[in-house]
This record gives C-alpha cells, sequence and structure tokens, in this order.
C-alpha cells in the first residue's frame, strides 16, 4: 500500500477557495438586494460595513439595470425593475 502525501500548500489553496466562495456569495447578495431596491445604507448595514463606502466594491450593476436607469434617470430603481 503506498501512502501519498498532500503538499503542504494544498491547504492554502482550500482556504483560498473557501475565502473566494464567501467573498463571491457577499458580491451576489449585495447585487441582488441593489437589483431589488433595497438603499445602499442598508445593504451595508446587512453586509456589516461602517462605511457605505466599503459596500461599493461589493455592488455589481446589470446591464438592463444600468439601460433603464440611463433611458429614464428620475424613475426610481425599484419601478423600473417591475416592467
Amino acid at each position: 500500500m503506498t501512502v501519498v502525501s498532500t503538499p503542504a500548500w494544498s491547504s492554502d489553496i482550500a482556504q483560498l477557495c473557501r475565502l473566494w466562495r464567501i467573498l463571491h456569495n457577499r458580491h451576489t447578495l449585495a447585487t441582488r438586494l441593489m437589483q431589488d431596491g433595497t438603499p445602499v445604507e442598508q445593504i451595508a448595514d446587512i453586509l456589516g460595513h461602517q462605511s457605505v463606502e466599503s459596500t461599493g466594491v461589493y455592488l455589481k450593476s446589470s446591464l438592463g439595470l444600468l439601460a433603464k436607469c440611463a433611458l429614464d434617470p428620475d424613475r426610481p430603481a425599484r419601478a423600473g425593475l417591475t416592467q
């Protein structure tokens, strides 16, 4: 029976993968909340940020949402998403 040892760096890679999944889930949550019309201040609170500026890193926009804002900038984002 041959015993194969795993390289020392394999646990580092596993930790990086776990971290990436956590960050990806935070991005997804922030994006979905934003698309549903949740205020940025509330998203920052949900993510545990002390500053709203930190939350901008987690927000992504869809081209559809950006197009609706560009077509009618005075219309609230929530109203634009429901049509």
